[in-house]
């Protein structure tokens, strides 16, 4: 039995260990045209999440009663915080991946007919596939967008500059994590509004509470959220 996963995110690592804590034989294959980890390791969670930290820090520190003075942000140096925890490298995971037996190919996959894909030209052959490749951003319809240089949350994640103004599209977690964290950089006053894609803001505690903060810390900063 071989089974192939395309996508080697975060839901395809969990299944490749799933399936090999449920069975020791099977031949599994996984498939990834980036970096073993996906969005989650790289491009979203890690990264957005450690760019709020130093803010929350901060906005811990003033409701010290003055035990702690001076705080301040320091923009690249939370860029290279981001950096060294959503280092781009995935060599740990690629091993990981060793240590479950299971072989990685890098490319994009196209399905050649029942049972047989095209890697890169490569034949592979399965008896059962799992796709977990995930998901892009949608880019909306709207008139001019194309002569804006928009962002995705691939650039948001990788920027060594705070923009001066910043409007989001989406308002679940990686869009919050992304609004909290670049309104948060107090050295370039970043005017800001989210506009979720949803009826409703993501209910995550964590990101609720982190919004929190960097708000509370920069109150010079328009955070404007329009939900419709």
């Amino acid at each position: 039995m071989h089974t192939v996963v395309l996508g080697g995110g975060s839901t395809g690592e969990h299944f490749v260990g799933a399936l090999r804590r449920l069975d020791h034989e099977v031949e599994i294959t996984l498939v990834e045209r980036r970096l073993v980890g996906g969005e989650c390791s790289y491009w979203a969670c890690m990264p957005t999440k450690t760019m709020l930290r130093a803010p929350e820090l901060v906005a811990e520190a003033g409701r010290s009663y003055g035990a702690v003075t001076g705080a301040k942000l320091d923009p690249q140096r939370v860029f290279a915080f981001r950096d060294a925890v959503a280092e781009r490298d995935d060599t740990s995971q690629v091993e990981w991946l060793e240590t479950q037996n299971t072989r990685l190919i890098r490319g994009d996959a196209v399905a050649v007919e029942p049972g047989v894909l095209s890697v890169d030209d490569e034949a592979l052959q399965y008896d059962r596939l799992v796709i977990a490749t995930g998901s892009s951003p949608a880019i909306p319809p709207i008139e001019g967008i194309e002569t804006v240089d928009y962002w995705t949350n691939v650039e948001a994640t990788e920027t060594l500059e705070a923009p001066d103004r910043l409007l989001v599209l989406g308002g679940g977690p990686v869009g919050s994590w992304a609004r909290g964290s670049h309104s948060s950089k107090e050295a370039r006053g970043c005017s800001h509004g989210s506009t979720p894609m949803r009826p409703r803001l993501s209910r995550k505690r964590c990101a609720r509470k982190a919004l929190t903060c960097a708000s509370k810390h920069v109150p010079s900063m328009s955070l404007v959220t329009v939900c419709y």
